[in-house]
């Protein structure tokens, strides 16, 4: 009988592949064997560090991760693999698909039928891991609206920043800045930039003379302290967007005379949901249509800069957690 091994976070970092039977599908279910998974810098890093909020689901919107977040616990969100059995009720036609699912890092797994994403022939399967981190970026685009003409700032360029980056790049903006002290992201935001229509201008730090002059920023560095410094750049009625997940890290802002008279709006963004206002048309099926379309112009594995198998797993989380070297590590299996 084959074997599947699961990624389980034990304790602040503390990672185990604990082996166990390949269940049997039930009736609307499939086995899917992976291929390959992404690692989340941002959420992954703070389940690793032991920085998850205690008590809450991991995720709600997916059914892998209703389990609440308290070790041991299994996390990861973006697997890609073939499809190799299925339920009495599934067709036998499926086995051999490419799929993606909503999945944590593990060899084997169970999935319904009616939560496979099936990955199309033109689709490079490294491409096709970023999916979850693409569908973050338009629905950041789509809550904050950039307009023509606007000033746009990001800040952090991990993998979130970088993809967002590459979505405003399509925008006719008047400015469009990027900003991130690590020289490497920097490098890597200019080298895969998808076309000319604009040209981003990437710092290492934010310009001073720029304070308050921007329509619409895009906080995406995972760090608390980056809220204050993106207050002081949003512009007058200005949009400042919140992607990060801060989990139990703590932030103190300076709401003072600046933010009260701003008249700005501080926005939380959650990939599994966007504004109401949208969501009668841009529900999920249409997002991640989108997203596919975009994985297609984008070929975002250029971003991956380090791969580890399964069973080198603790290597991948102490190179996230201790060096600035990576931008997307991913785990195959």
């Amino acid at each position: 009988m084959s074997l599947r091994h699961s990624l389980f976070f034990t304790a602040p970092r503390q990672v185990e592949i604990i082996a166990s039977s390949v269940p049997q599908p039930g009736p609307e279910e499939v086995v899917v064997r992976s291929v390959c998974s992404a690692i989340s810098a941002g959420t992954e890093l703070l389940a690793y560090r032991g920085q998850l909020p205690a008590g809450i689901p991991l995720d709600d919107s997916i059914a892998s991760l209703s389990d609440s977040t308290r070790y041991p616990m299994k996390y990861g969100y973006s697997i890609v693999g073939k499809v190799i059995d299925v339920g009495e009720k599934v067709s036998r036609s499926e086995i051999g698909r490419n799929v993606y699912v909503f999945n944590p890092h593990e060899s084997h797994f169970l999935a319904l039928k009616k939560n496979l994403i099936y990955i199309p022939d033109d689709v490079h399967l490294e491409d096709m891991v970023f999916l979850a981190n693409v569908e973050t970026a338009i629905g950041l685009v789509l809550d904050g609206r950039p307009l023509l003409g606007e000033r746009v700032l990001v800040l952090g360029l991990g993998v979130v920043g970088q993809l967002l980056a590459s979505v405003l790049k399509m925008h006719p903006l008047a400015k469009l800045a990027l900003v991130d002290p690590l020289s490497k992201r920097r490098m890597t935001a200019k080298a895969t930039s998808m076309n000319n229509v604009v040209v981003p201008e990437i710092y290492e730090s934010l310009d001073e003379d720029m304070k308050g002059q921007y329509d619409l920023v895009y906080e995406t560095s995972g760090s608390p302290e980056a809220l204050n410094a993106a207050i002081q750049y949003t512009g007058y009625h200005g949009r400042l967007i919140v992607a990060s997940w801060y989990g139990s890290k703590g932030s103190s802002l300076d709401l003072g005379t600046y933010f009260h008279r701003s008249k700005m709006t501080i926005y939380a963004s959650q990939v599994s949901n966007i504004d109401p206002s949208l969501m009668g048309r841009w529900d999920k099926k249409r997002r991640m249509a989108t997203a596919i379309e975009m994985l297609k112009k984008m070929k975002p594995r250029q971003l991956i800069t380090h791969q580890f198998s399964i069973d080198k797993s603790e290597e991948a989380y102490k190179l996230i957690d201790t060096t600035k070297d990576s931008i997307q590590t991913v785990i195959t299996y």
